[in-house]
């Protein structure tokens, strides 16, 4: 139904540097701000353990209002979105949120947030640099599919740091095939090259069910050719 949006599916891969580290706080709980909303995915991991070797959503609050059962049933899905949460937050809660369930792909939708934050663009590549470590180093087998940092209406001045963030996250990935980059910015802005409110809400932050409609098109392709490596978090019909 969108041939140029998915013709503009970018896969690269990606070689985290040496340089980037693990993050000193390793196995630290998250910073306060955060805290209530961990208590409560770690309250629900209590009640009922989510599949393991699934689909995991990571990011912030547009990874966190995802629909994933509606709009991806035929995956094992997971979500670990935190309303407000930086890169760096996702990289420090890793080893309690993400790391336990061992999720065979991991499908990273963060990075506005901290764009809203001030934080360079360098600076956000070299978060994610360190979150990507992180996920190598303690699942060496789960495939990291990372989505453009979106356009937000309500920070329509940021579009240009976002462009920015967004061709260094790619050249950032470009070596190690364990990690992918899905462009889904060309879908989200107007032909003049500014966000579309009209698939935001109307804070002008957050995506519609129209938003979500148009890019979940794009990314379910995304997670069936990660998925395809062994099939594991695939749900496949009878026979298959």
């Amino acid at each position: 139904m969108y041939p140029v949006a998915v013709r503009r599916l970018v896969f690269a891969g990606l070689l985290i540097p040496l340089l980037f580290s693990i993050t000193p706080a390793f196995g630290q709980a998250p910073p306060a701000r955060l805290k209530a909303a961990t208590a409560e995915l770690l309250k629900k991991d209590a009640e009922s353990l989510p599949s393991s070797a699934g689909v995991m959503f990571v990011g912030g609050s547009a990874a966190a209002q995802w629909d994933l059962r509606h709009y991806f049933p035929q995956y094992r899905t997971v979500n670990r979105g935190l309303d407000g949460a930086l890169i760096s937050d996702l990289t420090l809660y890793a080893e309690q949120l993400i790391v336990p369930l061992k999720p065979s792909t991991i499908i990273f939708f963060g990075g506005d947030r901290d764009v809203a934050a001030g934080i360079k663009p360098v600076a956000i590549v070299a978060e994610f640099g360190k979150f990507a470590t992180k996920i190598h180093q303690t699942l060496p087998k789960t495939q990291i599919v990372v989505l453009s940092v979106r356009p937000v209406a309500a920070r329509a001045e940021s579009l240009a740091l976002v462009q920015t963030t967004n061709e260094k996250l790619k050249a950032f990935i470009e070596q190690d095939k364990q990690v992918r980059f899905v462009d889904l910015n060309d879908l989200l802005v107007n032909p003049d090259g500014k966000p579309a409110a009209d698939l935001q809400t109307a804070d002008l932050k957050n995506l519609t069910k129209d938003g979500y409609d148009l890019i979940s098109q794009v990314v379910r392709i995304a997670i069936k050719g990660a998925e395809e490596r062994y099939w594991r978090g695939y749900n496949p019909p009878k026979g298959q």
